[in-house]
């Protein structure tokens, strides 16, 4: 599994970030690489991760703000997904590292997050389910 995050780099087509993933995993599956599934991370993850507001009201946090993929841009700004994230785990009393983004990923919504997120995790999405699906 691959996904590329575009870190708010509003200048990155996210259909050619994926092209360029999608290019990558076919020459290495034609070298024997193992199947996998590639993903662009519009604008970037923490928008995935702020896209389903149950995990993180259900440790008291506020709703975070909706369509994600469009509204979180603005590196250096309130609208930048992850200074969002940030202060939503903090009123969550979830520490900001890898961890802490680990405990709100495993409690979200994966269909609720594709349509929050239909440009970049929608697809993602769809990529896992066909492998799952090749793999079984």
């Amino acid at each position: 599994m691959f996904v590329h995050d575009l870190d708010g780099n509003e200048k990155r087509e996210p259909k050619a970030a994926l092209a360029a993933l999608s290019d990558a995993r076919s020459r290495a599956e034609a070298v024997g690489a193992p199947p996998s599934a590639v993903g662009v991370a519009v604008p970037m993850v923490e928008a995935w991760l702020l896209s389903d507001p149950k995990p993180l009201r259900a440790r008291g946090a506020s709703s975070p703000p909706k369509k994600p993929e469009r509204n979180l841009r603005r590196r250096g700004s309130d609208k930048y997904a992850k200074g969002i994230l940030e202060r939503h785990l903090q009123q969550a009393g979830i520490e900001a590292t890898a961890k802490g983004y680990a405990i709100i990923a495993e409690a979200l919504d994966l269909d609720a997050v594709a349509r929050a997120c239909p440009i970049g995790f929608a697809p993602f999405l769809a990529e896992l389910h066909a492998l799952r699906d090749q793999l079984s």
